[in-house]
């Protein structure tokens, strides 16, 4: 954490370092973009000088000062707004290239190789050693909140950046033009107050560059100054018709004073309160970073410092809680992923050798648990698919009436995930096995290869067989009803008396296929392609739409 705390504190630093000498370039640029706004500038200086010919009609100047003191405002409002554009452009192009350099840092730091492969029972299978591959992605979010935390009090402090570019005239108008209507404005002529005491010791601290060694000078008076407007504003808040005067007078010499650059004598020595008494230990400020009266018994230069780092710290406190929190859940979500990969490579093994199992029940127990670590581990779906397929060529290789029970619920399995999670079908070799009796009805079948197969009496009802290649399949006495065959192969296939009542056969290549005895009732045989030697049943003539082709 303090090494945290520290890296803020220096790139704060080197921030406002950049930020305070913001390049003539933006400040060029910001002077195009940014337009004057004199309307408000003058509307600001008006009420300022109906207050002060309200209540305190001596101490207006000429129409000579006064013309020159609303283009002095005028142009102060201008640099202000053209500075802090300016300022946000170079601290947004700064905070671009902190980042870009810790994202730089990331990509050269990032380990390489954070997944390995080992082989189990034949099957590669990939896993995430165990291993800390948080640390790239925590300092990136170190490096980001460290940049983040220092711009934010970079930006804090604006109204201290902003003081080399301009006097605290628009707040000094601003002041004068809040006492206009007294009565209904009290808390806004404390907060203009405020606001002038602010920007009159922010200007004597960081503004008049011409007169370094005599700083503190500079800042001593304008604290003696913003006790007197603060000794004024208190009695306007104690009688409200009888301050006001002295409140305006002492508001219209302070802005006069600025605007001649008077910074050693915005006030008289009448006008100045004399010492404060040294307040109690344990006195509180008040707000805006001024003791409560306005005196000088500042703690020091390291007194900001020490102020931005106490507001900092809950932030970095924040922001480490955060980043160590994203630490603490990488690694709890790699280690739950290795026991995940453990547990399905486990099962893997374990319904594998099931599979070889004499025993019927525990074969069929093995192929179901494939199924669930397809649910649970998506990944390995093409290689449980694979090793179903296997299975199938290995179980149902022998002809009969019926084709084994296991071998059948396999190519069930086959059909509940043929369609992968990317959109694309099951690459499944079924060359030579014998699938006759099997129940696959309403299952999923796009775009396989049938061809040659022994499908006799195979119970298809409703299965999507789109696309499917059944060349010089054996398909007697199959049931295809209501099935999607649309586009399929059936070139020289053996239809004889099986049912294709209300099958989907649009676009389907029949060509040589011997339909003999079929039941094609309500059959959807548009465009389909039919040649010469295509057997139908007896009756049945194709429809007109169907084509002919040479075989």
């Amino acid at each position: 954490m303090l090494a945290v705390l520290l890296a803020v504190v220096v790139v704060r630093v080197a921030v406002v370092r950049m930020v305070v000498r913001v390049p003539a370039l933006a400040l060029s640029l910001g002077g195009r973009v940014v337009q004057g706004r004199p309307r408000a500038t003058v509307r600001v200086h008006h009420a300022a000088l109906a207050s002060r010919r309200r209540y305190a009609a001596a101490s207006v100047p000429d129409r000579m000062v006064l013309a020159a003191q609303r283009a002095a405002l005028v142009e102060s409002e201008r640099t202000r707004r053209v500075a802090l554009t300016a300022c946000r452009g170079w601290l947004a192009c700064i905070a671009l290239f902190l980042l870009s350099v810790a994202a730089w840092i990331l990509w050269v730091a990032w380990p390489e190789g954070t997944s390995q492969t080992v082989t189990r029972n034949g099957f590669d299978i990939r896993f995430i050693p165990d291993t800390d591959t948080a640390i790239a992605p925590a300092a990136l979010g170190a490096a980001a909140g460290v940049v983040i935390a220092a711009l934010v009090m970079v930006w804090r402090d604006r109204t201290r950046l902003m003081a080399p570019y301009r006097p605290p005239l628009l707040e000094s108008a601003q002041a004068l033009a809040a006492c206009r209507d007294a009565e209904g404005s009290l808390p806004r002529i404390e907060d203009a107050l405020l606001a002038l005491r602010r920007a009159l010791v922010t200007y004597a601290r960081h503004g008049h560059a011409t007169h370094r060694e005599r700083e503190g000078e500079l800042v001593a008076h304008a604290q003696v100054v913003g006790r007197a407007l603060h000794d004024a504003g208190r009695a306007v808040w104690r009688q409200p018709p009888a301050g006001l005067p002295e409140l305006v007078r002492l508001l219209g010499t302070v802005h006069d004073r600025a605007h001649e650059r008077g910074w050693l004598a915005l006030l008289d020595d009448p006008d100045l309160p004399g010492p404060p008494p040294d307040p109690p230990s344990g006195t509180p400020h008040s707000p805006g970073g001024l003791p409560a009266s306005g005196t000088t018994n500042w703690p020091g230069r390291w007194s900001a410092p020490l102020q931005h780092t106490a507001v900092l710290l809950p932030a970095v406190a924040a922001v480490g809680a955060l980043v160590f929190s994203s630490i603490t859940v990488r690694q709890a979500n790699d280690n739950l992923r290795v026991t995940e990969h453990d547990s399905v490579s486990s099962r893997f093994s374990t319904a594998v050798g099931q599979l070889d199992s004499r025993s019927l029940d525990v074969r069929l127990g093995g192929l179901f648990t494939l199924e669930r670590i397809i649910e649970d581990s998506p990944r390995d779906h093409t290689t449980v698919l694979q090793l179903w397929c296997a299975y199938v060529r290995g179980h149902a290789r022998e002809g009969g009436q019926q084709a084994p029970e296991d071998a059948e619920t396999a190519m069930r399995l086959l059909g509940d995930h043929w369609k992968m999670a990317d959109g694309r079908f099951t690459a499944c070799e079924l060359s030579g096995t014998h699938l006759n009796g099997m129940v696959l009805g309403e299952k999923d079948y796009q775009e396989a290869d049938f061809t040659g197969l022994d499908l006799q009496g195979v119970d298809l009802t409703a299965a999507t067989l789109r696309v499917t290649d059944f060349t010089n399949a054996d398909l007697q006495h199959a049931v295809l009803t209501g099935a999607d065959l649309y586009e399929a192969i059936l070139r020289h296939a053996d239809l004889r008396n099986a049912d294709l009542s209300v099958a989907g056969l649009r676009r389907a290549n029949l060509a040589g296929a011997d339909l003999r005895g079929a039941e094609l009732e309500a059959a959807d045989l548009r465009e389909a392609l039919y040649s010469s030697n295509t057997k139908w049943p007896r009756g049945y003539r194709p429809p007109s739409s169907a084509q002919l082709i040479e075989d």
